[in-house]
């Protein structure tokens, strides 16, 4: 492989100094001079792990409030609900899509034999059952 002798561009700070790399990095700067590296997903203003919301955030809330609702929160199915959305909350990019289906299904596993909540349609049913009744 073959190598070559680079200068450092740093001659503000004095270094100037001369580097040998292979013939295909991209490396400009010697050891001493090179730029801090940022920590993976700083770039892409990603959260690092462990950072949650406060409080949760707008899709968790959102779970939570229709699982209590439904008096499902505290099972373990509601429980595992409300942590999908709270990653679905602090999730990028393509992860959000597939967060999202998983928690379509834990809220259809989460909320299974729960009456829907009665609508307009119900009420005119309703009230038409009251007058042939």
């Amino acid at each position: 492989m073959a190598t070559v002798t680079r200068m450092c561009p740093k001659t503000r700070k004095g270094c100037g100094r001369r580097f040998k790399v292979s013939a295909q990095s991209r490396r400009e700067f010697c050891e001493e001079c090179r730029p801090p590296r940022l920590k993976a997903g700083a770039i892409r203003g990603e959260r690092p792990p462990g950072d949650e919301l406060p409080g949760g955030g707008e899709l968790e809330s959102a779970v939570r409030n229709e699982l209590a609702r439904a008096d499902r929160l505290e099972t373990w199915r509601g429980a595992a609900a409300a942590r999908i959305a709270r990653e679905c909350d602090t999730a990028t990019g393509s992860q959000v899509s597939s967060l999202i289906r998983q928690l379509e299904a834990a809220m259809v596993a989460a909320l299974d034999g729960v009456p829907p909540e009665p609508d307009f349609v119900d009420e005119i049913a309703a009230r038409r059952a009251s007058r042939t009744a």
